[in-house]
């Protein structure tokens, strides 16, 4: 049976169509219903929130992460959403909840090659935000006040490489439990040691809860396969890695010395991007 809208009530017809009122029980929370542009839209209605209101229903009040918009049975769809910090501020993130099962990963930081010297200045331990209300896969990052609120509710944090073009198949991606290494804290002049990580690729090759240097001090964090090496870490980097002109060799993940890699998704042309998320598990109990 189709369902249609229309923008005011009428006694039932055959088909049966939506009524969408002021009072529409389709918006919540004190929202206006409104029929949809299909162009703009698959659904066939719009809701026009009131003030601290969010989501394609208005059912969201004041969403901290993108983990707050899955309120509900139904999944919701990847893309653009809204999330506020401790003054109410709005920021513009990318939900992403179809790459990884039960998982919901928000963007917090993202460049392309052309800007990784912009995104390197200070590392994630230092607020440095970059188009913090422009998101974009160029070069965004939010400041740290607001990545710190979505990382206490997050278990993970994930590294992808050009996800717009690729999206997730675990080539040329890592992920680490905020438990072991937490970007925004870890100095690895502080704390230079192999650490775990859950699942890590790179062109090809990769292993499970294998140990790795996190290379961060001054500039944003990245993987340092020579120092890994040297620090006896169990996953041989030894196949994957690119020496730049110079003889100098590319670090991974975030750092790349300039140097393009056509066999690294991060660095394979001058428009790659690096996008960094924070994850969390999606509670299956909770409803």
């Amino acid at each position: 049976m189709t369902l249609f809208l229309q923008s005011s009530c009428v006694p039932s017809s055959n088909p049966p169509r939506f009524c969408c009122s002021h009072q529409s029980p389709l918006c919540f929370n004190g929202a206006t219903c409104v029929v949809a542009n299909f162009t703009e839209t698959p659904r066939r209605f719009k809701c026009q929130c009131s003030n601290g209101y969010y989501g394609n229903q208005c059912q969201i009040v004041k969403p901290k992460t993108c983990l707050d918009y899955w309120s509900e049975q139904v999944k919701p769809i990847s893309g653009k959403y809204t999330i506020l910090d401790e003054k109410e501020t709005s920021y513009e993130v990318f939900c992403d909840f179809d790459s990884e099962e039960d998982m919901t990963w928000t963007l917090f930081a993202s460049f392309d090659f052309n800007h990784q010297s912009s995104q390197q200045e200070l590392s994630f331990t230092e607020n440095d935000p970059k188009n913090e209300h422009d998101l974009n896969w160029k070069l965004f990052r939010l400041r740290k006040s607001v990545m710190m609120e979505i990382s206490s509710h997050s278990t993970f944090w994930r590294v992808t490489c050009s996800f717009a073009e690729y999206g997730v198949d675990f080539r040329d991606y890592m992920r680490v439990r905020l438990s072991i290494v937490n970007p925004l804290t870890h100095d690895t002049e502080v704390q230079r040691k192999c650490s775990t990580v859950d699942f890590l690729d790179i062109k090809g090759s990769n292993c499970i809860n294998c140990t790795q240097i996190i290379y961060q001090h001054d500039v944003t964090l990245g993987l340092s396969p020579w120092h890994s090496r040297q620090n006896n870490c169990t996953f041989d980097s030894s196949t994957v890695e690119h020496k730049c002109y110079g003889g100098e060799y590319a670090r991974l993940i975030g750092r790349y010395h300039r140097c393009t890699d056509r066999n690294y998704r991060c660095s394979e042309e001058t428009t790659s991007t690096t996008e960094f998320w924070f994850g969390a598990v999606k509670d299956k109990n909770e409803n």
